[in-house]
């Protein structure tokens, strides 16, 4: 089975990557992969894939800029 884990570059995306491996082929993406924030890009990706989950532990732990609205990073 095809895994697509999105944020697998994150303290708790490479703990995922590691436990994952033994169950499914895994394919990551980080923010360097893709642009999160960017719908059309997201999808494209995850279509482009063909896994059968996606697991996305993709996050923003930059609480104080997270609170600030429409800022992109």
């Amino acid at each position: 089975m095809r895994l697509l884990l999105l944020g697998g570059s994150g303290q708790v995306g490479r703990e995922l990557r590691r436990s994952l491996a033994a169950l499914a082929q895994v394919q990551v993406l980080s923010r360097q992969d893709a642009d999160f924030m960017d719908l059309a890009r997201r999808r494209e990706a995850v279509r482009d894939c063909r896994a059968r989950l996606v697991v996305n532990v993709a996050a923003f732990t930059d609480v104080d800029t997270a609170e600030t609205p429409r800022r992109r990073i």
